[in-house]
This record gives C-alpha cells, structure tokens and sequence, in this order.
C-alpha cells in the first residue's frame, strides 16, 4: 500500500521517475474467467448459503436470467446456476424479504410493465 501511494504522489506532483516494475509485488493474482449469460449488467455479492463466504449473483440481460456462482472456500467459484427473472433484468439487489433468515434477491427488469420479480429460496443452497 505505501508504494502505491508514493507512486501516486509522484504522479500528481508531476515528478518524473524511473521505476523498477519489478520491486512492487502483484496485489492479485492472474484473473479466473467464469462463464455468464448474455449481456450481463449488475452483480451483488452476498452469503446465499450462510456458510460464512461471499457468492455473487449476476443479471444476464438478453438471457432474462440471473446466474448463481458459489464460493467454493478456495478463491474460487462453482460454475454458473442460472434462475429465469423475466425481461431484460437491469439492477440486482439482495435481502431476507421473506424474513425466513435466508438471503432472497429482486431484480427491477427494463422491459416487465411495473414488474419487480423477487426469487425467495426455498432451502439452502449448496455448492
């Protein structure tokens, strides 16, 4: 983080420097690409399991889906679980709405007249 910063005050103040790319170590490693629906527009992480780890949920636009990835407790995720939520979903949000202490999620879909489609699970989710 200190040599980010440094880095940036450089920048700012306009100093020009040499830098060795190779004194500053990689803050991630390489990207993990996973497989999503067509056109995807908004994603929110959250414990949809309870299982104490972050799994994202990601609108597919043209698919009208919302995929489901798992954690998989490694730095990974499970491949893609796909739910119908009607036309064209634009924004994602979760929530016990059901208030049965399991996260649910709504999506607000572009082309559904006054529609907000709303997916309560039923059971734990698993990986």
């Amino acid at each position: 983080m200190k040599k980010k910063a440094i880095l940036t005050l450089m920048i700012i103040f306009g100093i020009l420097t040499v830098i060795n790319a190779e004194a500053f170590e990689p803050l991630f490693d390489a990207p993990t690409d996973y497989s999503t629906g067509d056109n995807l527009n908004y994603m929110v992480a959250g414990d949809l399991n309870q299982d104490g780890y972050p799994d994202l949920a990601v609108t597919n636009e043209i698919e009208m889906t919302v995929s489901i990835f798992m954690n998989k407790k490694d730095g990974t995720f499970s491949d893609a679980v796909k739910y119908e939520v009607g036309k064209r979903p634009q924004s994602i949000v979760l929530g016990d709405f059901n208030q049965d202490g399991y996260p649910d999620f709504v999506t607000a879909n572009r082309l559904s007249t006054r529609q907000l489609k709303v997916l309560s699970q039923a059971a734990r989710l698993s990986c």
